[in-house]
């Protein structure tokens, strides 16, 4: 342990503490994609995020405290409800912070959210893909002084 009275500014490389609103065009592609992660598993019928069934595109990342919409046409929500799941076989819808309409559900990450979430077609199996949690450190990628996180790399500029 060091003590000094130095200031000191963290940067943590790919963390940030502000919340996020984003909305993702998903649109409903047959032919079962051989990028998607659910290749060959379930419907052939997959989602795709802003054009993409590739698994970077549509495994996604979303940060407690931030609002992320999924858009579709509604003819695709009427015939592939999309909803959120605690699991990817569909056993336990998740809603909380979630709302859903005719053409689009949405989510504003709670505190205490599960690690891990799965967004499904309510009606065929596997058309989705992962969702990872993140509940960041408010002290982060800030000047030295709120709490602090254990996370590494990490450069010390004086």
């Amino acid at each position: 342990t060091a003590t000094t009275t130095d200031q000191y500014t963290f940067t943590i490389p790919g963390i940030s503490a502000a919340t996020e609103s984003i909305n993702y065009a998903v649109t409903v592609v047959g032919g079962n994609p051989s990028n998607h992660p659910s290749y060959n598993v379930g419907s052939s019928n997959k989602y795709a995020i802003n054009g993409s069934t590739a698994t970077a595109d549509v495994e996604l990342t979303f940060k407690v405290g931030s609002t992320y919409r999924y858009t579709l046409s509604s003819s695709d929500m009427s015939s592939h409800p999309l909803r959120l799941y605690l699991d990817a076989d569909k056993t336990t819808q998740y809603t909380t912070g979630v709302t859903s309409t005719s053409t689009y559900t949405e989510i504003t990450v709670a505190s205490g959210a599960p690690s891990t979430l799965f967004y499904q077609c309510s009606v065929h199996a596997n058309m989705g893909a992962q969702i990872t949690v993140t509940d960041v450190d408010e002290g982060l990628n800030i000047d030295f002084g709120g709490p602090v996180a254990t996370a590494g790399p990490v450069t010390v500029e004086n």
